[in-house]
């Protein structure tokens, strides 16, 4: 069995949640930027630990590693590994994270947001938001993709319909992802709230 080196230092795991085979080059340029920007700015609105995630390929394959507000950046070395590899360390004790919490201007920063995230609900507003404003716009500018003739088009034409239809695709892909911190906020709580209302195991939850 081919083994092959882990694309940096710390915890990596293939992403096939969102990539179940190679990406090709035309769509790495446009996922992986958008995706990564997304899950950034998602997780700062809400005041996650997580402030994004490190993107490298293995083989061809996409894996991710979580990066920590506040945290050192961990190096990243592709295809030239170091002579010994260290494993993952294991994370602080809760006291050293509750100093943090008190001392580091970034996580007090996000802890803040966090509360204000749940003393608003702001969920409602971003639903509401992608509801009336957000979807209709993005179906109109997708339906109005799929109106043009492309077999009609000249060089010129076609390359600025592709131009625009790659436009499209970033902006969606970054929403998406942009949004996807705050579903799991509110998922996870009803999960948690639903295991004490029940009774029922994690597992039997899912």
């Amino acid at each position: 069995m081919t083994r092959f080196d882990p694309p940096g230092a710390g915890a990596w795991r293939r992403d096939e949640a969102h990539v179940d085979g190679v990406l090709t080059g035309y769509l790495d340029a446009v996922l992986t930027p958008a995706q990564q920007t997304g899950f950034a700015e998602g997780f700062a609105e809400v005041g996650a630990m997580l402030a994004g995630f490190d993107v490298a390929r293995v083989a061809g394959h996409v894996y991710m590693r979580p990066i920590i507000a506040g945290a050192p950046r961990l190096p990243i070395w592709g295809d030239t590994p170091p002579a010994v590899i260290k494993p993952p360390g294991k994370a602080p004790p809760r006291f050293v994270f509750k100093l943090l919490f008190l001392l580091h201007p970034e996580l007090r920063r996000r802890a803040k947001r966090a509360a204000e995230v749940w003393e608003r609900k702001l969920w409602r507003e971003v639903a509401r938001r992608w509801e009336e404003e957000l979807r209709p716009a993005a179906a109109r500018a997708c339906l109005a993709l799929t109106r043009t003739n492309v077999m009609s088009l000249d060089d010129a034409a076609l390359a600025q319909h592709l131009e625009e239809a790659t436009r499209q695709l970033r902006e969606r892909t970054l929403l998406h992802f942009r949004h996807a911190p705050l579903q799991a906020v509110v998922v996870g709580d009803f999960l948690v709230r639903a295991r004490a209302w029940t009774g029922a195991s994690a597992h039997e939850e899912v």
